[in-house]
Order: structure tokens, then C-alpha cells, then sequence
């Protein structure tokens, strides 16, 4: 019993290791991962490395290729579009909900989210930016109280997350965050179709605006 833990705890590190490598860019897009290597880094056999990568591939971190084996996935343009129309409209419909459900806390939480977002924007702070821009949409989703929507924005979270890679890279959109206040203002003011349309126009702005530095 304890071999079987010992295994699955070695598993989830690899696996969380290597998941938080791509998602911050140690590992660019294209590169190949070499089992062995990984392998030899964690001092583990190669059963929990495969398994580890077999769950990056579903998630759609990694592929394989028939000429180099396990890679990590590139930031097409035809990638951003598709993954922002799902994040559009999956998040349109949750800002949608959460104008009806969200709690007074919950509101509260969103206007310091907006104040604290401003400040860390102004003292150069970009991590602290888009950890609260992350906190901002997770808690219109959670305030949604829309159990399958909320399973389906967790499968899609890691790609999602790719993208902060680019926040470092080509800056902040300019007015996200006039838009994050657009958003709040709908919510909280419980006009529902006003709340998904803002949300689902600041998505596809956000695509139109990252898929200028992917590759075709």
C-alpha cells in the first residue's frame, strides 16, 4: 500500500512540476521533453514521467510529434482564437449568473480586487497584476454557482494560464482594466445581459490583442 502512495505522490510532483515549468515559459513552445532527462531530475523511473506527461498532453500542454516525440505545444493564433471563444463565452455566461447569485462578500471582494489591481499597475507590480486579474474572473465564476460551467473552466484553466507568459512579454492590454470595471459595474448592478456582453467583448479583445506575437 505504502509503494502505490509513494508512486502516486512521485507522479503528481513530476507532473505539477512540469505543468508550472510550461505555464511560466522554462520550457518554450516547441521544445521537446526528453523522458530520460526528466527522469534522471527527479530520480524516478519512467512509468510516473509518462503518466505525468500523458496528463499534460489531455490538458493540452504538450504533443507528440512524429518526428520529435513529446513537445510542448505551440501559442498558434488559431489556438488564442479558439481558446478565448470558449473562455468568452463560458465566462460571458458565468458573469451572466453571478448577476443574479453573487453575494454581497462577493461584490466586495471585486471592488478591492479593482483598487488593489490599479495600484500594483502603477508600481509596476506585474505578477501581483495578474494574480489578482486571475482572482478577479475566478470569483465571478465561483459566484456563478454553476457547477458543470465551473468543471469546465478548471480543464481549460492551464491553457489559460499559458498566456500570462505574454503579459511579461508585450505588456498589459491597454483598458483591461476600465473593462474589469465595466464588468463589475454590470454585475453589481444585477443587469445580466449587460454582464455577459461586457465579459465576452473583453475576452475577444483580449485575443485580438495576444494573437499579434503568436506564430500563424
Amino acid at each position: 500500500m505504502r509503494k502505490s502512495l509513494k508512486k502516486e505522490s512521485l507522479y503528481e510532483i513530476v507532473y505539477e512540476s512540469l505543468k508550472t515549468a510550461i505555464i511560466n515559459g522554462e520550457y518554450a513552445p516547441g521544445e521537446k521533453l526528453i523522458e530520460a532527462r526528466i527522469a534522471e531530475r527527479y530520480n524516478a523511473s519512467r512509468t510516473p514521467i509518462r503518466e505525468a506527461i500523458r496528463k499534460l498532453e489531455r490538458e493540452g500542454l504538450v504533443e507528440f510529434t512524429s518526428g520529435q516525440g513529446c513537445v510542448v505545444t505551440e501559442l498558434t493564433k488559431e489556438e488564442i482564437i479558439s481558446i478565448y471563444e470558449c473562455r468568452s463565452v463560458l465566462e460571458g455566461l458565468a458573469a451572466r449568473k453571478a448577476a443574479k447569485m453573487i453575494t454581497t462578500e462577493q461584490l466586495e471582494l471585486l471592488e478591492e480586487n479593482l483598487i488593489l489591481c490599479q495600484q500594483f499597475l502603477e508600481q509596476n507590480k506585474p505578477a501581483k497584476v495578474i494574480s489578482k486579474n486571475t482572482e478577479f474572473h475566478d470569483t465571478i465564476i465561483v459566484a456563478s454557482h454553476n457547477e458543470p460551467l465551473i468543471s469546465m473552466m478548471d480543464q481549460l484553466r492551464s491553457q489559460i494560464l499559458r498566456y500570462r507568459i505574454f503579459h511579461s512579454n508585450v505588456g498589459f492590454r491597454p483598458n483591461f482594466l476600465d473593462e474589469h470595471t465595466a464588468i463589475f459595474e454590470a454585475v453589481k448592478s444585477r443587469n445580466e445581459d449587460l454582464a455577459e456582453a461586457v465579459t465576452r467583448e473583453h475576452y475577444m479583445n483580449d485575443a485580438e490583442y495576444f494573437i499579434k506575437w503568436a506564430r500563424d
